[in-house]
């Protein structure tokens, strides 16, 4: 993920750029919502990526690892979910997109 003074970028296959200022709600989550469906990507034990169905949020671009912590990003109608390598680089991103 790039985070810019104005927008955020999550590279890569199924990523997207959005501007910083559609952000509705940033959190930081300790565990990760119940994926309930894969609707396009791929789901392994350790990482998924691409278009699922999350419990309680609906259709979610997921771009996460095994490891917590997850930030959670509202913009828009879309739910994303992300996490880095390092619980450390997942804080890191949090902090810039929380501001």
């Amino acid at each position: 993920m790039i985070v810019a003074k104005d927008s955020f970028e999550i590279t890569g296959m199924y990523g997207d750029k959005w501007k910083i200022e559609d952000i509705e709600e940033v959190t930081l989550l300790d565990e990760m919502p119940e994926v309930t469906w894969k609707i396009n990507g791929y789901g392994l034990s350790t990482t998924a990526k691409g278009v699922f169905k999350v419990k309680e949020y609906g259709r979610s671009l997921l771009f996460i690892k095994k490891e917590s912590p997850y930030i959670y990003i509202k913009v828009g109608d879309q739910h994303v979910f992300i996490n880095g390598g390092s619980p450390e680089e997942t804080k890191e991103w949090y902090e810039e997109l929380a501001g």
